[in-house]
C-alpha cells in the first residue's frame, strides 16, 4: 500500500539574471523547509540537489523559455519522494519558477 503524498509547497526560487538556472529552490515539504539547488553554485546547506537546467549549455538552439528536468538527480537522489511527490515538485517548478533569460553557463 503507498503512503498518502506530502504536503509540498512553494516558499521561492533565489536564481537571478543573469545565472538564472544557478539558484535555490525553497519549499515546504509538511511544513519543514527544504532547499534544493547547487549544480553551479557552493551546495553547503542544501537539502538536495538541482534537479533542473536551462538547458542551454548542452543545447544553444533551445528556446529560453524552456526548463529541463535533469532526471539523474530525480532517481538518485530522490528517492524517498513517492512518484506523486516527484510529479508535484516538477509541476510546481513548471508553474512557479521564472521564465527569463539564463546567459551564465553558455558565457563562462
Amino acid at each position: 500500500m503507498s503512503r498518502k503524498p506530502r504536503k509540498i509547497e512553494w516558499i521561492k526560487y533565489t536564481g537571478k539574471p543573469p545565472y538564472m538556472c544557478n539558484g535555490y529552490l525553497i519549499v515546504k515539504i509538511d511544513g519543514k523547509k527544504v532547499t534544493f539547488g547547487g549544480r553551479c553554485t557552493e551546495s553547503s546547506g542544501t537539502d538536495y540537489p538541482q534537479f533542473w537546467d536551462c538547458g542551454k549549455f548542452e543545447n544553444p538552439n533551445l528556446d529560453w523559455d524552456f526548463w529541463r528536468f535533469d532526471e539523474e538527480p530525480i532517481e538518485k537522489e530522490l528517492r524517498e519522494f513517492s512518484d506523486e511527490e516527484k510529479h508535484i515538485l516538477k509541476k510546481l517548478w513548471e508553474e512557479k519558477a521564472p521564465r527569463k533569460e539564463c546567459w551564465g553557463c553558455v558565457d563562462d
